[in-house]
Parts: structure tokens; sequence; C-alpha cells
């Protein structure tokens, strides 16, 4: 998952400041809670616990103090410790079951009603919605831009074909009529040519 890179370079830049020595990084932890299964066709855990390892040698482990966790909420394994399933059964929506979901649910409730917090919320999902919409924008016009520049290429060729075997009266029909030109494309395989 290249998004647990993305947080962690995130992490190291926010623990280090600018001129300081690598030494200076403390050990991190990222934790993904996933209501999905993190990882499909592979073994069911309800953990995946993640170090850096040597690929040739297994039994190196690289001392980078970095372990990412993957939480599954939603692992089919009935055998996992019962606080563990707690936690999975009130991230799931139900009541908390044990003290520490107790606590937890303490602190969500009091971070939703804390209006400095939700006005930070909105402010960033909002700003999250505006930068989706303008690479919307930005996607269909190189989209319809791209397909124009198509077209007008498949037009050409199409007019080369019709001017290399002598049926210049077809082209003003071609240029007027979507239907017959499609079916020139075909006879002349204009789109299997690339």
């Amino acid at each position: 998952m290249v998004r647990s890179r993305y947080y962690q370079g995130m992490i190291d830049l926010d623990l280090i400041e600018k001129g300081s020595l690598y030494s200076d990084l403390k050990k991190s932890y990222i934790i993904f809670i996933c209501i999905d299964k993190p990882f499909k066709g592979v073994l069911d855990l309800p953990i995946y616990t993640f170090k850096s390892v040597c690929t040739e040698n297994r039994d190196i482990v690289l001392s980078d103090e970095i372990t990412k966790v993957f939480l599954n909420v939603s692992t089919g394994q009935k055998d996992i410790p019962q606080n563990l399933r707690f936690f999975f059964d009130y991230l799931k929506g139900k009541a908390p079951q044990n003290d520490l979901c107790k606590k937890i649910d303490v602190s969500v409730s009091k971070a939703i009603s804390h209006e400095d917090w939700r006005s930070d919320y909105m402010t960033l999902s909002m700003k999250y919605k505006e930068i989706y919409s303008e690479g919307q924008a930005e996607g269909r016009a190189e989209g319809i831009i791209e397909g124009r520049s198509e077209g007008e290429t498949r037009l050409g060729r199409l007019i080369l074909m019709l001017e290399k075997n002598g049926r210049l009266s077809e082209i003003s029909k071609a240029a007027s009529d979507e239907a017959y030109r499609a079916r020139l494309y075909e006879e002349f395989r204009i789109d299997e040519e690339k």
C-alpha cells in the first residue's frame, strides 16, 4: 500500500526539524483501521504487522524503527482476543463493550462536539472536494482536447484513404454523415491502424 509510505513520510517530516540529525527521528507506528479486508487474495488475519526486512534473508530486520499495522475489522476469524473483537465491533457501530472502547467513544464524542475541530474538519473536507472537482474538470478538458485531436487524425486518415482509392466524391458525405463515416472507418480499418 503506497498510502502507508506517504503517511510515513509525513510523520517523519513532522518529527524532525530542518537541519536536525536523522538520529533525532523517533520510533513510529502507523495504524490503519480497515473496515474492509486490506489485502485481497491472502490469508484473512485480524492484524497484519509490517517491519522492514531483507528480501534475500528474512532473518535480517532493518532497524529503522518503523512499524505499520493494518487492523482488518472485517476478519472472519473467530479466535481473536475478546478485547480486539470488542474494538472491531465498536468500529462496526456497536455500543462499546469494554473500558477501552468506552474511553474511545467518549473521546470521539468530544471531538465531534468540539466546534473548532468540526470547523477544521469541514474546511479540510471542502478543500478535498474542491481539489477533486478541479481535477475532474481538468481531466475532462484534457480528454476533450485529446478526443478532438484523435478525431481529426481519424478523419484525416479517412480522407487520405478515400483520395488514394479514387473516391473523392464520398469525402463530403463522410464529413457530414456520422453513420456513413463510421462504416468507412470500419471498411478502411482506420481504428485498427495506430
